[in-house]
């Protein structure tokens, strides 16, 4: 999940619309040998797509079916501070997964996610995180308890390429020069 501590290192605005254009997604063997790792690996995909659509759509009901109340709640501040920060769209171009271990009705997901913010000036800004999700199974559907990121690769800014404007020249009606 993209984060305010990403965002820092970024402009002070924060996007609005959000896609998961080119998005690359690469799984272990593992998920597809264990149907609950899967689950999780799932859960956890959803749960990023419905921040970005969250997001630009300013509708944070959307994450409330992959988030339990507490971090649904942390989900929303987050979005908030984008916003606040002038973000128009966030979009997850690449989610790496890491270890993915299920112990009961608790499971721990290890992901590195790169995002890509965009402003309402035109500039974007990358950012790479190592992020240790905890999710618990609530009456048969895996939620997202939390999501810590260790550390986070400063975002890289990308200054939009400035369109040349031609000078605007007075209009003067024939007669009066």
């Amino acid at each position: 999940m993209l984060s305010i501590a990403s965002a820092i290192y970024r402009r002070p605005s924060v996007a609005i619309a959000v896609a998961l254009v080119g998005m690359t997604i690469q799984s272990t063997a593992l998920a597809q040998a264990d149907p609950q790792v899967a689950a999780v690996e799932a859960v956890i995909q959803q749960a990023n797509a419905e921040q970005a659509q969250a997001l630009a759509t300013a509708n944070p009901a959307l994450m409330t079916d992959t988030a339990t109340a507490a971090y649904y709640r942390q989900l929303v501040q987050t979005n908030q501070g984008l916003v606040a920060q002038g973000a128009t769209a966030i979009i997850l171009n690449q989610l790496t997964w890491g270890a993915v271990s299920v112990t009961g009705t608790t499971a721990t997901a290890n992901t590195t996610e790169e995002w890509t913010t965009t402003y309402s000036d035109g500039t974007t800004a990358r950012s790479i995180s190592p992020n240790v999700y905890t999710l618990v199974d609530q009456s048969g559907s895996w939620l997202i308890e939390t999501d810590q990121q260790p550390t986070t690769t400063p975002a890289t800014g990308v200054q939009p390429t400035p369109v040349p404007v031609a000078p605007v020249v007075p209009v003067i009606p024939v007669g009066q020069n």
